[in-house]
């Protein structure tokens, strides 16, 4: 019957891993690329940012 928990043996190759700066950097990069793009969206909506109206053509605003 196996535990739901980890065990102490399993945490030491993830400590490692975290550990290591390439893997530091990939994990980063991917929170960085996956939040950006969401918060920059929410931004679009609610021109807290920039005044997002201003960057559009004269056309579309009509």
């Amino acid at each position: 019957m196996s535990s739901a928990t980890a065990s102490p043996a399993s945490a030491a190759p993830r400590r490692a891993l975290l550990s290591d700066p390439g893997h530091q950097a990939f994990a980063i990069l991917r929170a960085a690329f996956t939040v950006a793009p969401i918060l920059f969206g929410l931004d679009k909506l609610a021109n807290l940012l920039a005044d997002w109206p201003a960057y559009l053509a004269r056309w579309i605003e009509r």
